[in-house]
């Protein structure tokens, strides 16, 4: 099942998000602890932009106040 299916989300063609199947593991996630451990290169600042992502999505999160029809863009 993907991630757009289990929360009933209709992407849109501007959409330029990910959209992982739930019931098995990516090989495309990274562990952002070993991207922490030697940002250079291509993930050069990668550790401040995960946080603020996560941190925007956190507040998002709060915001809909368990409303799954709540709709955002980010």
């Amino acid at each position: 099942m993907l991630f757009s299916e289990c929360f009933k989300i209709t992407q849109i063609p501007d959409d330029k998000w990910f959209d992982p199947v739930l019931s098995i593991d990516t090989p495309l996630f990274l562990d952002p602890f070993l991207i922490y451990a030697k940002e250079e290169g291509n993930f050069l600042g990668s550790h401040k932009e995960i946080i603020a992502f996560f941190n925007t999505i956190f507040k998002i999160i709060a915001q809909a106040r368990g409303n799954v029809k709540t709709t955002y863009r980010i």
